[in-house]
């Protein structure tokens, strides 16, 4: 309590006093936008119209002239409150916030630095023991946070190599199992592997049912381009 206590060090003295007469004014001006709003536009009455509407913003203008005047002195002495306590409160406690950040920061990131450096170190062993050394490190880049423990992220890397050697072993027992192999490497990702293999060995298969094209009507042999020839393929 005697902590909360010294830090009430402000206090508003008296509240701005403003004199005003507005609900005196607030019928008159009342009656006559009522009167103008109602007034018939047309192309012989507009300019009338449209003198009402320039009086009416004239002294509109008036008004909030006078309402900013007020604003304005109100505002003065907060303004220099304001800057007088960003200099006391605000600056030392941003100044020490960020100096304590940067410290907190240099610590955790080291200790980030240092998970992930043993995290990588197991994870080649991994690689290197599963005879796999082709899989770049780069493939793998795990997101390493202050939270999360060294054992459960060399529990990752070991779920993550594991099921790159269940591919691997899946694929050696495939029919075109090089092709798929080099597809494989590229994404990690087996189903799109095989199934851009197999695209690939139907358009070539197709390719080769395709049957030569018999010879023309006339029976000689043409030897213009393809396209080209006879309108081009389909006749």
């Amino acid at each position: 309590m005697a902590q909360d206590t010294a830090l009430q060090v402000i206090k508003l003295q008296q509240l701005p006093i403003i004199v005003e007469r507005l609900h005196s004014v607030k019928a008159d001006i009342e009656r006559r936008t009522v009167e103008a709003t109602s007034l018939i536009c047309t192309e012989e009455t507009y300019k009338s119209v449209k003198d009402a509407r320039a009086q009416l913003n004239k002294e509109f203008k008036e008004y909030e002239a006078q309402r900013t005047a007020i604003k304005s002195k109100i505002l003065e002495p907060y303004n220099a409150f304001e800057q007088i306590y960003r200099e006391c409160v605000t600056e030392p406690f941003q100044q020490a916030d960020a100096e304590l950040k940067q410290k907190i920061t240099d610590v955790t990131s080291g200790i980030v630095a240092q998970k992930t450096e043993a995290l990588m170190d197991y994870y080649g062993e991994l690689v290197e023991a599963a005879d796999i050394d082709w899989l770049d490190d780069l493939t793998y880049r795990p997101k390493v946070n202050m939270s999360d423990s060294l054992t459960s992220l060399k529990k990752q890397a070991k779920t993550f190599v594991d099921g790159i050697v269940a591919d691997v072993a899946a694929i050696e027992g495939m029919d075109n199992a090089a092709e798929i192999m080099v597809e494989y490497r590229s994404n990690l990702d087996l189903p799109t592997a095989i199934k851009t293999v197999a695209q690939g060995a139907g358009g070539t298969a197709s390719a080769g049912r395709r049957a030569p094209r018999p010879a023309g009507r006339t029976g000689s042999r043409c030897r213009k381009s393809p396209r080209r020839c006879c309108g081009g393929f389909g006749g």
